[in-house]
């Protein structure tokens, strides 16, 4: 079942849930009920059981509720994309305010983001193969992650006055420096009762965008890099008629997604921060819209990561200055390898819905008919 068919299901099971019971999906999991319970709750139905027996997909959607209750957001409205791209301030006075339980599971989310990050990233260098050929170095840094969840520098900076009211031991200089965000970020984490209470009484307002934090967090959930082939776009701008002038990145993950019961996806941007870099580090995050928010990679070309590798920063250094390119995977500490099933249902799901994106090089992986 591919990402599109799951997400028709889904509603197919709301549509049972809501004559049944008066409520849906997301409420169960949000009451606590585990994927053990949700499938015993979705089998009752005799359309949905036979569905799922003859096609032979009790055990991927059990993975996929398991994976479901393991996320801090499951929803986002879709006013939170268009929030995302306003000043905090803006946001506030055009209504985008969460309620107490709303902003309980942002900094749920933060936490669990803070775990992934730890784990996957903080101190690791990935490098990506695709199957064109390419290949590139990613990383994402302390400090980028305070901006991918969402947070914005400038406006603290600005607002520092204020948020030291509420966190007295926050200093100027921690804001100021990139070197400090991620302390502050753990700051913000471990003051989330203050922040919440001051977020519920309007004391935020200039500074903190929490439709947006929630909107990044939720899509740094569910990036998936070592989990499942990503699809990747190496950026050429002469390709693009309308450059996204905002934007710096020339390498791009994408995930697919389900989104509020569709199809989507997330956009991963990486690039060079400096002149002597090695590794591109990560710029930005954002949903696809479907296409809304991507029209500037209209026929770029799309590729499927075929193995990613892991390294330490100063092995990495030593590797990519003394080793071929083509044999530098065989020195990572951790080498994933994406089975070809896996890399044809990416390939698939970028030709049949991601239309803008040239294709042309993925079109055998995923054996694809047009």
């Amino acid at each position: 079942m591919n990402t599109k068919q799951l997400a028709d299901f889904l509603n197919r099971v709301n549509i049972h849930l809501k004559e049944k019971y008066g409520t849906d999906f997301v409420t169960l999991i949000q009451m606590g009920l585990t994927a053990e319970e949700l499938l015993v709750c979705i089998l009752q139905f005799n359309d949905l059981y036979q569905y799922i027996k003859d096609n032979n997909l009790k055990q991927e959607l059990f993975d996929f509720l398991n994976s479901s209750c393991d996320k801090s957001i499951l929803m986002v409205p879709e006013t939170d994309l268009s929030f995302a791209k306003k000043p905090s301030l803006k946001t506030f006075k055009k209504g985008g305010i969460l309620s107490e339980e709303e902003l309980k599971q942002v900094f749920a989310s933060l936490r669990r983001n803070k775990d992934l990050f730890d784990q996957i990233y903080r101190d690791k260098i990935w490098l990506l193969e695709t199957n064109i050929g390419k290949n590139q170095a990613l990383k994402i840094t302390d400090f980028k992650l305070f901006h991918l969840l969402g947070f914005s520098q400038p406006e603290i900076k600005r607002d520092f006055d204020n948020i030291r009211q509420i966190l007295p031991t926050l200093e100027f200089e921690d804001i100021a420096s990139f070197d400090s965000l991620y302390e502050v970020l753990m700051l913000f984490i471990a003051n989330e009762e203050v922040l919440i209470e001051s977020a519920l009484a309007g004391d935020l307002r200039n500074s903190f965008n929490f439709p947006k934090i929630r909107i990044k967090n939720y899509a740094f959930e569910r990036l998936g890099l070592i989990e499942r082939s990503s699809g990747v776009v190496f950026y050429d701008k002469a390709k693009d008629e309308n450059p996204a002038l905002n934007l710096k990145s020339d390498v791009f993950l994408l995930r697919d997604i389900i989104r509020n019961y569709k199809l989507d996806f997330i956009f991963n941007g990486y690039r060079f921060f400096e002149e002597d870099d090695l590794v591109k580090n990560a710029e930005t995050i954002f949903i696809n819209e479907e296409g809304e928010n991507s029209h500037f990679l209209t026929n770029q070309e799309a590729s499927i990561s075929e193995r990613v590798g892991s390294f330490h920063p100063k092995k990495f250094e030593y590797v990519i200055k003394t080793v071929p390119e083509g044999e530098q995977m065989g020195y990572a500490d951790e080498v994933i390898e994406f089975p070809l099933e896996d890399r044809q249902e990416m390939a698939n799901k970028i030709i049949e819905n991601l239309p803008q994106l040239d294709t042309s090089k993925i079109e055998n992986l995923g054996g694809h008919r047009k």
